[in-house]
């Protein structure tokens, strides 16, 4: 687990606590919640060796479109792969490619996944990276 995932989720943790006790406005909280969340979900797939094209928004439908580069290549020849670590975490998040939730192989390389599973999931691979460190 990378420096930058856990800051990133020390953010989220601390906007989504200071809206939750009156602290923040909706949208000082939703603004500071999707920078840390994108943030969150970039190093999380880096800390799998996957590196994600920038991702923008949380977009209209409250979806992330995560695209896995392919390297120096253009990413309108293709995108690269999310491996099969990352995958399962994607696919046990109910990431999508069509209507509805699919399994993503070790070969796919782009998703869309809501922002309430994709929360899930950051901290979800943070507690269970927590408590790895702590039984070593």
């Amino acid at each position: 687990m990378n420096k930058e995932f856990r800051q990133a989720i020390g953010v989220l943790k601390q906007t989504n606590e200071d809206f939750s006790n009156g602290h923040t406005s909706s949208v000082a909280h939703a603004n500071t919640r999707q920078a840390a969340l994108l943030a969150a979900v970039r190093y999380m797939a880096k800390s799998f060796g996957v590196n994600l094209e920038l991702i923008h928004a949380i977009d209209a439908r409250g979806e992330i479109r995560v695209v896995a580069k392919d390297g120096d290549r253009d990413p309108k020849l293709g995108c690269g792969k999310f491996g099969g670590p990352f995958a399962e975490w994607l696919t046990n998040a109910r990431a999508r490619t069509g209507m509805a939730p699919c399994t993503m192989t070790s070969e796919s390389g782009w998703c869309y996944l809501n922002h309430f599973e994709a929360e899930r999931m950051v901290l979800a691979y943070f507690n269970r990276e927590q408590a790895t460190r702590l039984a070593a």
